[in-house]
């Protein structure tokens, strides 16, 4: 369950960074689109990992009968 709570904080966290990296990232520069498009593919998968885990957390315990 603790690992739920840090990947929420880390979500709420990187969110508004997220943001904040792809309005001020719109150079032209090709080093910096590197950057932005290797951040980008790092953070889609922690998106797509923390959707997971909030799956998995929200599923109802299956209890061995």
């Amino acid at each position: 369950m603790e690992s739920f709570v840090v990947n929420l904080l880390l979500l709420l966290f990187l969110t508004p960074c997220y943001i904040a990296f792809s309005s001020s990232s719109s150079s032209s520069s090709k080093n910096s689109q590197f950057h932005y498009t290797h951040n980008k593919q790092q953070l889609n998968t922690l998106y797509n990992k923390l959707i997971q885990s909030i799956q998995e957390y929200s599923r109802p315990l299956q209890i061995p009968g």
